[in-house]
């Protein structure tokens, strides 16, 4: 629902003024997201057993695995920044880190996830790796956690070190984020490969947050290719800038909500609006109002009042132009109940409307429901 072309459009008109305004080279924008990392693979493959067989059995680390979360960032010339591996424990064990790159960064919460003082220090984490300068100025993008958006802290730092951020509408990144586009999903497959080459290479082991580090840098090493970075912002759009990188079918299924941002006056006078104001309506929409009313009725109006009508969209006026012209020429018969034979009558009770031959589709009829408001 919330990806729909006037969302799309908003972020691409942000995008191409932060573009315009310093003309920021490929190998200085950068996009940054966090994914969850669990002893317990996500995928299991398949697995040969002897025909008949009512349970096949394999090792596992264990039902529920505890939780690592890795936050991940890369430009568009595939400069990926280093690791930084959030752990839950109050204390960072030096074997945590075993195995993994060098300059990864492990901090640790109890709660396992993103926090907005980590967030700090992955900005100055970003800052140490990318050096951003006011003649070399670096574009961030991403999603909208609390964390990113509603940290004053990761702003002001932002601010004083000459990074503009930028943050992806509300529930599009599976489509606008480059990480999510072209690198998340293999990372996924090739960890959940790795950990089961490791169950199977390490009979009676399972897998802990002492092994957790080093199997995970074996997948991503598999993930961080070129190809993935520089296929993810040329897919989305970002880099090369392609406004018109979605079609319309990308937009079909949020039709409903394809609503363009409407200001405060325009509010407004939509809810001022009473039967006085009818005169602002155009001539020719007041015309066809009057021509449906009187067709309903087949009586003359003697009232020259016309109620307070708002046509929803203009196909509405061009179906009461086709219907006032089709109904132009109407015969006026009734039945006789005695011998059921059909005579001329002058007066206007229990009629049968007799219409030309025209052919009007029910889309036209029905519209397509719009949303007015989205929360």
């Amino acid at each position: 629902m919330r990806f729909n072309k006037p969302a799309v459009d908003s972020f691409y008109n942000l995008l191409a003024s932060c573009m315009k305004k310093h003309s920021f080279p490929p190998d200085r924008i950068y996009n940054v997201d966090e994914t969850g990392l669990t002893c317990v693979a996500k995928s299991q493959g398949k697995i040969t057993a002897v025909k008949g067989r009512k349970q096949v059995g394999k090792l596992s680390s264990a039902e529920r695995g505890q939780n690592v979360t890795a936050t991940i960032c890369f430009s568009a010339a595939k400069h990926y920044v280093p690791l930084l591996l959030i752990y839950p424990r109050k204390r960072l064990a030096p074997t945590f880190l075993t195995g993994t790159p060098p300059s990864t960064y492990g901090v640790t919460h109890p709660s396992e996830w993103i926090q907005s003082e980590i967030f700090v220090k992955w900005i100055q984490h970003l800052i140490k790796h990318t050096k951003p300068t006011e003649e070399h100025p670096v574009l961030l993008l991403l999603d909208g956690h609390a964390t990113h958006v509603k940290n004053l802290a990761v702003l002001e730092l932002a601010r004083k070190n000459f990074i503009t951020v930028l943050c992806f509408p509300p529930h599009t990144t599976h489509k606008l984020q480059p990480l999510d586009v072209s690198f998340m999903r293999p990372l996924s497959m090739y960890y959940s490969q790795e950990i089961n080459i490791y169950l199977l290479n390490h009979p009676g082991r399972v897998v802990t947050l002492h092994e957790i580090g080093k199997i995970f840098v074996t997948a991503y090493n598999k993930a961080a290719t070129v190809k993935n970075a520089v296929s993810g912002f040329n897919k989305t759009g970002i880099y090369p800038y392609n406004p018109e990188a979605f079609s319309e079918e990308d937009f079909i299924a949020a039709d409903t909500t394809d609503i363009p941002m409407s200001t405060s006056t325009d509010i407004e006078s939509s809810s001022n609006l009473t039967s006085s104001d009818t005169t602002d309506i155009p001539v020719s929409t007041l015309t066809n109002i009057e021509s449906l009313s009187n067709l309903k009725s087949k009586t003359p109006s003697t009232s020259t009042h016309l109620p307070n009508i708002v046509l929803a969209s203009t196909a509405m006026t061009e179906i009461a132009s086709t219907l006032s012209t089709e109904y132009s020429s109407i015969e006026t018969t009734s039945i006789n109940p005695t011998n059921n034979i059909m005579t001329n009558m002058s007066t206007p009770q229990s009629c049968i409307l007799k219409r030309k031959s025209f052919e009007v589709s029910l889309k036209d009829i029905i519209q397509i429901p719009k949303a007015t408001k989205i929360r």
